[in-house]
């Protein structure tokens, strides 16, 4: 069967090109100025080169292309990073569904400490502090009318674990889910509590429950330490399965039983 690679940066990577992010020092002419609340999400890229903190910015206004972007400017001096919100891009190709100007903004890998940031939108400075440790994102800021943080508190994925979901139509087809659950254990998952809270790619509940968007039939979570080739031919097996699974690892390899998309990192 053919192998497509591809990893969970590049996903990011592309989407941030197709929604236009612009990085500019000036605001071009036919730009829109900004006329509402900048939302910000944490994110954890995540690839074999290391973790990087985005910010992924949308406004609160919601325009009639969806590939609008937000054009700003990053200036980082030491443990300060000034981000400048410049305008509204407007695209001369309008891809024609609602959706709000977006852009990602990378602020790289960090170390452990304290960071300040500086958001700055027509003339507004709000200002936020970053704190960074080996296990959580965490961002303190006031409340304010011109920038919102969704998550300010954001988990970072673990070493080693790998996660994904399982989703079927056919209630019947539980024990075939079953039967790759068990099967990866044997090649060496091992279970794995997690803390609740936003983990970015996904949610853990109280019950260490993971969560995902659509509300997939089974999740799962574990500790692996080997590469992901024997995981890869395992997840092969079940193209024809009438269910579909996704999986992902902390270094950013995806898999995916319908289309073999993987990338595997070596330890």
């Amino acid at each position: 069967m053919k192998k497509i690679f591809l990893s969970v940066s590049v996903l990011i990577i592309s989407f941030v090109l197709f929604n236009s992010c612009s990085d500019s020092t000036s605001p071009k002419d036919d730009a829109e100025q900004i006329d509402s609340k900048i939302l910000i999400n944490l994110r954890e890229e995540l690839s074999p080169q290391g973790r990087n903190l985005m910010l992924d910015c949308q406004t609160e206004k919601i325009y009639p292309c969806f590939n609008y972007g937000i054009m700003h400017n990053v200036v980082q001096k030491s443990n300060l990073f000034k981000i400048k919100f410049l305008g509204i891009f407007v695209p001369e190709i309008c891809l024609t569904a609602l959706g709000p100007a977006r852009c990602y903004i990378n602020l790289g890998q960090l170390n452990d400490g304290n960071y300040s940031l500086s958001l700055e939108v027509n003339g507004q400075v709000i200002s936020a502090q970053l704190t960074v440790s080996k296990n959580v994102y965490k961002i303190n800021y006031q409340q304010n009318p011109h920038f919102a943080f969704n998550n300010p508190e954001l988990h970072r994925v673990p070493d080693n674990l790998i996660w994904g979901w399982i989703d079927y139509y056919d209630d019947s087809l539980s024990v075939v889910a079953d039967s790759f659950l068990d099967s990866l254990q044997i090649l060496g998952a091992q279970t794995v509590q997690l803390e609740k809270g936003d983990y970015g790619y996904f949610k853990v509940d109280s019950l260490n429950n993971l969560i995902f968007p659509g509300f997939p039939k089974r999740t799962f979570a574990y500790k692996y330490e080997d590469t992901l080739e024997e995981i890869a031919e395992l997840i092969s097996r079940y193209y024809d399965q009438s269910i579909q699974i996704s999986l992902y690892d902390w270094r950013g390899a995806v898999i995916y039983n319908w289309m073999i998309v993987v990338e595997d990192h070596k330890r």
